[in-house]
């Protein structure tokens, strides 16, 4: 069977398990949840096509050992963060596998610890992290070395430390240079959301839509590589992100008050504005990668907020917490067609 989908039910059962616990059983019950995930993370094998990327990183990880002085970080292509990241790692073991060990580690424990400490349903924020296929994704070591770097960053948004918070934007930024992008998500905090701005919103990412093509040589600025114009699908994930903005607003208008629910709205409906350009430009459903992550918490949360009602029965609060959970495994199985190959097969 699919380790992914094995993954899934035991994360189900562990969401079930958390709630019937006080706080320190709730934090094991978590920590095994993650230490499940980081297992699938780590053990995988180089060669699983499940995890994008992860080969064009390896073959470079054995070129960087070549590298003996600063001249040779600094002419290479790709961002500084990740060449010397990857340079500390060969000191230490050259093997692929200690590769995507180390750095597994590095991006998943800062996840995890964001996720514990703003969400409140942690093991359904684990569930939609498996779902949408952002386990996967982090074999694309650059950004989510960034992204890792970025989780520590929402404290000082909501501190209002600009400071702190763009020294950890510009370390992100050593990683991967579209981190920038995350400076947006500091001013984000104080916008309120009325239906005027949605609406206005939703025409603007339809307006993107048409004009893409003429907008793709001001995006290449900003990559690595010169891209043409492509479509690659994004359809789904356009479709997706506007339903959750839709129905978050509909359903917990009343929470947008608070800093952390309001902070993570805001940042997937800027991504589902801007979802429409991958149409043209297919690579940019990674630069909005930054802002819609964060629906590992704002759906965890909508989910919470709805429970909480006072118009929420029990049972209303079963079917809306089991119509949520068969959402999330049919966007699995999207997803996550083929097999898990571990590192020992």
């Amino acid at each position: 069977m699919n380790i992914y989908i094995v993954e899934f039910f035991l994360l189900c059962f562990n969401a079930l398990l958390y709630g019937t616990l006080e706080r320190k059983g709730k934090r094991n019950v978590y920590i095994l949840s993650c230490l499940e995930i980081l297992l699938i993370a780590i053990c995988r094998s180089p060669a699983d096509p499940n995890w994008p990327d992860t080969q064009t990183y390896l073959n470079w990880f054995d070129h960087f050992a070549s590298f003996t002085s600063w001249k040779q970080f600094v002419n290479f292509s790709w961002e500084p963060g990740i060449i010397f990241t990857s340079k500390v790692i060969g000191m230490f073991s050259n093997t692929p596998q200690t590769y995507i060990v180390v750095l597994g580690i590095i991006i998943l424990v800062p996840v995890f610890t964001m996720i514990w400490k703003y969400s409140k349903y942690p093991c359904i924020s684990l569930i939609v992290f498996i779902s949408m296929n952002f386990l996967t994704l982090t074999s694309i070591y650059r950004q989510w070395c960034a992204i890792a770097i970025l989780m520590y960053s929402f404290k000082y948004v909501y501190k209002r430390d600009f400071k702190r918070f763009i020294l950890l934007v510009t370390l992100a930024f050593l990683f991967h240079r579209t981190a920038i992008l995350f400076l947006l998500v500091y001013f984000m905090y104080n916008i309120k959301v009325t239906l005027k701005k949605l609406i206005i919103g939703f025409c603007v990412s339809i307006g993107l839509i048409f004009m893409g093509e003429s907008l793709l040589p001001i995006l290449n600025r900003f990559a690595r590589i010169k891209w043409d114009t492509s479509f690659n699908g994004g359809i789904s994930l356009y479709a997706v992100l506007w339903i959750v903005v839709v129905f978050s607003y509909i359903l917990c208008r009343k929470y947008m008050q608070e800093d952390s629910y309001r902070l993570s709205f805001n940042m997937v409906l800027f991504a589902a504005i801007l979802q429409s350009l991958s149409f043209t430009f297919s690579i940019w459903s990674r630069a909005i990668l930054y802002f819609y992550m964060i629906l590992i918490i704002l759906l965890p949360n909508t989910l919470y907020n709805i429970n909480n009602q006072d118009y929420r029965s029990r049972r209303g609060s079963i079917a809306v917490n089991s119509l949520f959970v068969c959402l999330m495994f049919l966007w699995l199985l999207t997803d996550c067609q083929k097999e898990y190959i571990a590192v020992w097969q």
